[in-house]
């Protein structure tokens, strides 16, 4: 690399690391907005969120930045800065097409627009939300036409989760998802089998009910001291490789706190495993929402949801409640046993837990692309939930106000949970065929060799690959729901005895 083309990288990655800097502190600011900070500070924070998304974005539309990305020659880098090079590229491109205007409007938006979802679910009225949602919606259809306005606004939304992946294979990954499951879902209804349902459904004490989710995570191999352990009133996770943040809730049942710290466990998991001398630069990010997703599949359902995983952690629910009286064959029944008639998707199982997604991705996309509109939203939902799972939400809390993206502006985002299982099954029989089966992987207590795999096939490379090269990397081949198919089907034909 020549002396011009050395300082022309240097400079780029200097700029990059400090719009990368800007925007995870807003982050930190973000995950203290819903875990810590007091109710009164929500008019501060949102000039604190604003200030910082107009400095990061200040920093990637910096005319800088065009010039340096032209002056480097990419016969000149590496393979690894020509990857960097291309994700600054592909970051700086998006953002110089939406006018700063826009993304410092929807950062105050959204901001305020989580203390009124609060309060619509809290009164059971979706008007208090109403105006805020139509507000975020009509923000992010300019934001999509800024970006692409030959496009349709919502394959623009949903390309932001799914980095270098056709709107199509998405939406064919969706389809084919509901024409094979669908079927398999009546099937379980017309069967006479009846699995054990409540053997970790109790309602417990919060903090024991904590306490079993660090367990938990401390079994799957978390590490501690780059990660900690809350809760909120919807999961999620904050992550950096220095610093993962876990949110779960402890106000529902047993299996409810462990089956989403297992969940958000996996986000913190591919976190923890990014390159932390690489922060600040692609190398050191995920990539993308998509495969941050199938990462949290993985725990959560192929591991968290196996028999033999209830072999190995029923001993130490058993400590903590001694009234809970199940063998480990209850335990995964209860765990995996299908909920057909249930309104509330963080409660559904993997095999209807995709069709809450289904529905979701149906409402957002009209709703985005003009075909419904924002009032209509509450019957819309409660429409399809009855055409779906044959029964009506009794308040917007179980209905269209029960999840959080759209409040924090996260439209597009909800196709990434069905292709996240799709992903993971596919990794896992990769996974499979790399170091063996995972329930005798767990059964052997070796929880390590699970994440090492996980660590150097996926969370060691940052943004090194494109997603469908990542995707090819780690499979061997291009993404497909076979697998997927094939383990629900497997899973749900032996429990059902269909």
């Amino acid at each position: 690399m020549t002396n011009t083309t050395q300082e022309s990288y240097d400079r780029l990655l200097e700029k990059y690391t400090e719009f990368n800097h800007l925007q995870s502190a807003k982050g930190v600011l973000e995950w203290d907005q819903y875990v810590m900070m007091p109710e009164g500070s929500t008019s501060t924070r949102s000039k604190q969120m604003s200030t910082l998304s107009s400095l990061a974005q200040n920093r990637i539309t910096d005319s800088e930045f065009g010039e340096l990305l032209d002056e480097l020659d990419g016969d000149e880098l590496s393979e690894e800065e020509q990857a960097v090079t291309r994700e600054i590229r592909r970051e700086y491109d998006k953002a110089t097409r939406v006018p700063a205007k826009i993304e410092e409007e929807l950062s105050e938006l959204t901001s305020k627009a989580q203390s009124a979802w609060n309060e619509a679910k809290d009164s059971d009225d979706f008007s208090v939300f109403a105006p805020h949602l139509k507000s975020i919606v009509e923000k992010k259809r300019e934001y999509a036409n800024a970006i692409n306005p030959d496009a349709d606004p919502y394959e623009t939304l949903v390309a932001d989760f799914f980095p270098q992946v056709e709107y199509d294979t998405v939406e064919r990954t969706l389809l084919k998802i509901e024409n094979e499951l669908v079927p398999l879902l009546k099937q379980i209804q017309e069967s006479e089998v009846e699995l054990n349902t409540d053997a970790l459904h109790g309602d417990y004490d919060d903090d024991e009910q904590l306490a079993v989710a660090r367990d938990l995570l401390e079994l799957l191999g978390y590490d501690w001291s780059r990660g900690r352990l809350d809760t909120f009133d919807m999961p999620f996770t904050f992550g950096l490789p220095s610093d993962a943040r876990i949110c779960t809730w402890t106000d529902r049942s047993l299996y409810q706190t462990l089956w989403t710290t297992a969940h958000e466990g996996g986000h913190a998991f591919y976190a923890q495993g990014l390159p932390e001398d690489e922060f600040g630069t692609p190398l050191g990010e995920a990539r993308g929402t998509f495969v941050h997703e199938s990462q949290s599949s993985f725990w959560e359902c192929h591991v968290f949801g196996n028999r033999a995983f209830w072999e190995a952690f029923l001993p130490s629910v058993t400590e903590r409640f001694p009234d809970i009286d199940a063998t480990p064959e209850e335990a995964y029944e209860s765990v995996n046993s299908v909920r057909e008639r249930n309104p509330l998707w963080v409660e559904a199982d993997e095999l209807t837990g995709q069709i809450h997604i289904l529905l979701r991705f149906e409402i957002e996309r009209d709703l985005i692309n003009g075909e419904i509109t924002v009032d209509e939203v509450p019957n819309v939902w409660n429409d399809r939930t009855e055409e779906y799972f044959g029964m009506r939400p009794e308040t917007v809390e179980e209905g269209c106000l029960q999840d959080i993206h759209w409040s924090i502006g996260n439209i597009g985002y909800f196709p990434t949970y069905t292709l996240g299982h799709v992903l993971s099954a596919q990794v896992a029989a990769a996974l499979e065929r790399d170091i063996g089966d995972i329930g005798e992987l767990i059964r052997e207590g070796d929880f390590a060799a699970l994440l090492e795999w996980q660590r150097e096939h996926v969370h060691q490379h940052g943004q090194r690959y494109t997603t469908p090269e990542l995707i090819r990397k780690v499979t061997g081949e291009d993404l497909s729901a076979d697998y997927f198919i094939k383990y629900v089907s497997d899973k749900y034909t032996d429990l059902y005895d269909l």
